[in-house]
């Protein structure tokens, strides 16, 4: 069951600066568009540390056994994952836009 719990809260982060991304986003300003990628970002941000505090305590049962490399790895280099999964959105968002049929 903890296994789930952990492998659960990372589909989370990988799924929720996606969403945050998308929320109300209708790509018409570049600006404002940028500004929520940047938002985005920040929430995966703090949802990957977030994943690397909760992973280490779950699967530890101690917390004189967390590992503080993990931890500070994450604090350092967890804002890339979430920027690469934004990045692919916008590219995505930007196409479907331009090649939207409508009026």
């Amino acid at each position: 069951m903890e296994s789930f719990a952990i492998n659960s809260f990372w589909l989370a982060t990988l799924a929720l600066p996606s969403l945050l991304f998308l929320l109300a986003n209708d790509f018409k300003s570049n600006l404002v568009t940028g500004l929520r990628a940047l938002l985005a970002v920040c929430g995966g941000w703090a949802l990957w540390i977030a994943y690397a505090y909760v992973s280490q305590t779950v699967s530890s049962r101690a917390p004189e056994q967390i590992n503080g490399a993990a931890l500070a790895f994450s604090a350092v280099f967890g804002w890339v994952l979430p920027a690469v999964v934004v990045a692919a959105t916008w590219l995505i968002g930007r196409f479907v836009s331009r090649h939207r049929v409508g009026p």
